[in-house]
């Protein structure tokens, strides 16, 4: 049987608090796992949706999508725009759209002929001007350029051990840099300056940044490692990062921690060390001048911590546990 997918095309209609209100009633709707629900509201809201609707059921779908991956065409909006705030679907072809501005069939057909297949590769990144990058199990980083006619793939040399030493898919990214920020299972930092030809930087021990020994894959050897679900988050405009650490063997990469520490990226030292209670096994940190981080654990309970003074600034109780993801205010 095929899976049955009911979408809500919202045309042009609706407005922030409009919107608010029938989202909220659609996801109290959705229970039935063996439909997909989408709603594609205007272009304009979309990521006030994705922010309503990133915990639930209901996924989010664009009205349309431009058939060029990027350049001067005014007024448009590209499949990478529409997956950077959040769409796994898009609407095209409508009949409105041919109707009212023209579309043909062989215009709506150049929005579907990029089917690229990228086999052993996960964990993907726009890139801003190129088109997307992406962790391979051969330890490369693929790129896939968007930008001609013809898709094109390259990967850089092997930098990781897939197998070995894991990098977690929390990956971070300074957008302003075009840097990303990788973390392994053991230990080591690896950071990669984004592009058309990527450029990776040597890795270096997140352990003996702080002043003890490397993280290692050798058995019965305890050490600080990082570990959780959601086990770092970057500050960028201070290039800090928050890693959340405990006391385990190699291999207890989902465990929660005890500590947090606080990486300067720019010198390479862990500058600050936190305990923390609650063993969390998600981290975020607020992008503001005078940041917060918020950790959440298996106790459900969500703290934050005024970083300035590194004491709690706030308790939230039956908060849950899982991904915390921090979005700017309206």
């Amino acid at each position: 049987m095929r899976h049955k997918i009911v979408a809500g095309n919202w045309k042009m209609h609706g407005s922030r608090a409009e919107n608010t209100a029938l989202i909220e009633a659609i996801i109290a709707q959705v229970t039935d796992d063996r439909v997909s629900c989408i709603v594609c509201p205007p272009f304009v809201y979309l990521h006030d949706a994705w922010r309503l609707l990133r915990s639930s059921a209901v996924a989010l779908g664009a009205q349309d999508v431009c058939a060029e991956a990027l350049g001067a065409y005014t007024g448009e909006i590209s499949a990478s725009m529409l997956q950077d705030v959040g769409c796994r679907y898009t609407l095209a072809g409508h009949s409105e759209r041919r109707a009212m501005y023209g579309d043909t069939n062989a215009l709506v057909a150049r929005k579907f002929v990029r089917t690229v297949e990228l086999p052993g590769c996960a964990s993907l990144v726009a890139v801003p001007g190129v088109g997307l990058s992406a962790l391979c199990s051969d330890g490369s980083l693929a790129t896939l350029s968007l930008g001609g006619k013809k898709s094109e793939i390259t990967r850089s040399e092997p930098f990781f051990s897939a197998t070995d030493d894991p990098i977690f898919d929390n990956f971070q990214v300074d957008r302003a840099k075009n840097q990303m920020v990788m973390l392994s299972y053991t230990g080591k930092v690896y950071t990669a300056t984004l592009g058309a030809k990527p450029v990776i930087a040597a890795p270096f021990s997140l352990q003996e940044a702080a002043g003890v020994a490397a993280g290692s894959t050798a058995p019965n050897t305890v050490n600080w490692y990082p570990g959780g679900v959601q086990q770092m988050a970057l500050h960028p405009a201070s290039g800090q990062l928050y890693v959340l650490m405990h006391m385990g063997e190699y291999w207890s990469h989902k465990a929660g921690a005890s500590e947090v520490w606080q990486l300067d990226l720019a010198t390479h030292k862990v500058v600050k060390r936190m305990a923390v209670p609650g063993e969390p096994r998600a981290i975020a940190v607020t992008q503001e001048a005078t940041p917060h981080l918020i950790t959440a654990g298996e106790d459900e309970t969500v703290y934050i911590y005024d970083l300035a003074t590194g004491k709690q600034a706030y308790k939230l109780d039956q908060a849950g546990g899982g991904i915390i993801t921090v979005t700017p205010a309206p």
